[in-house]
């Protein structure tokens, strides 16, 4: 769904696909990836920002929905650090605290003891500019999205943004994509938040030309995308990195929004 929109592409069934989503629900107030299977943050929104009207979180209105105890689940994440975790009683990180933000906000609430929260997440950052996914993990591009997007949907402007976006420029290879972390290998995966961190500050790649091309050679004769040039295409989820990257090559300078998930 997220594909179809930033395609201006039109979402079928729309009522049908709220039912489907609604209907992984479980009596815990968390949603499975099926109907009947356990609760996790990681499920909780992708359901909910997709479930209301396939443009916007909320569905508060939806029989089938019920909006308070999804709240309650999402809170009963979050560990004494100030983070959330997939569960409750799993350890926090940045990615799961992002989930967890990302869909209070949506649904109209916020994250209890907030301010434990946004120094759990500023505690991620290391002297590069950069994030690691918990206190003292090196600086990786998923978690520096991820801590920029759960800052900025509490309303609060990243620190030393400047420093941020020129590391992430940094892990930009010559041939156009994006490492992990700097000491690491060009990856398609890690492109996509690399790019979609950026685009949250209204940042583009250092080279935004390179950029492109590199994720659309990878694109098949198909129309889906693989994460190697020439390749058959794969999954969905190659779709939607390679999408959502492209997305981000085009935003501009101011946006605070990110692409995808």
């Amino acid at each position: 769904m997220s594909d179809l929109l930033a395609l201006d592409g039109p979402v079928p069934n729309t009522p049908g696909v709220r039912t489907g989503v609604f209907a992984t629900q479980n009596p815990d107030g968390g949603f499975g990836e099926q109907p009947a299977l356990p609760s996790e943050t990681f499920t909780n929104v992708h359901h909910l920002l997709r479930g209301a009207d396939g443009r916007r979180a909320g569905g508060a209105d939806h029989p089938d929905f019920d909006r308070d105890a999804c709240v309650a689940l999402l809170r009963s994440c979050r560990r004494p650090e100030g983070g959330f975790g997939n569960a409750p009683g799993f350890p926090c990180d940045a990615w799961h605290s992002h989930l967890a933000t990302l869909t209070l906000v949506a649904l109209g609430a916020r994250p209890e003891r907030e301010d434990d929260l946004v120094a759990h997440l500023l505690a991620c950052r290391n002297r590069d500019g950069g994030y690691g996914n918990r206190p003292g993990s090196p600086s990786d591009t998923f978690a520096t999205f991820r801590v920029i997007g759960a800052l900025i949907a509490l309303g609060l402007r990243p620190p030393h943004s400047e420093e941020t976006l020129l590391w992430l420029r940094g892990l930009q290879t010559e041939a156009g994509g994006f490492r992990y972390r700097t000491d690491g290998a060009e990856s398609f995966v890690d492109s996509y938040p690399g790019i979609g961190g950026l685009c949250m500050r209204g940042a583009l790649p250092a080279d935004t030309e390179a950029c492109v091309r590199w994720i659309t050679v990878r694109q098949s004769a198909a129309g889906g995308f693989s994460r190697a040039p020439g390749a058959p295409s794969e999954t969905t989820d190659e779709g939607f990195i390679a999408i959502q990257a492209l997305t981000g090559c085009t935003c501009s300078k101011g946006n605070s929004t990110a692409p995808g998930r």
